[in-house]
């Protein structure tokens, strides 16, 4: 992927790159955290219990998430 400035292209604010930036963080801190418990937490094909177990973890680090990004939208909001 290339990325590339024209004269014609709008400058960025210094809230709008902030904001790209912690959205960049999020994201990749989501994504690591989603393949650390892939790699950590194997399940056994038919293993209902231990897949239920996994999930309800899974659920548990979700809800955590999404208090972050509720967090950073009052950030956006108040500013």
């Amino acid at each position: 992927m290339t990325w590339s400035y024209t004269a014609s292209s709008k400058p960025c604010s210094v809230e709008s790159v902030f904001v790209c930036l912690l959205l960049y963080f999020q994201i990749r801190d989501w994504l690591t955290l989603e393949e650390e418990m892939l790699r950590q937490q194997a399940v056994v094909v038919g293993d209902v219990d231990d897949i239920l177990q996994v999930l309800d973890k899974q659920k548990v680090r979700l809800s955590i998430n999404m208090s972050r990004c509720v967090r950073v939208a009052a950030f956006r909001q108040y500013r």
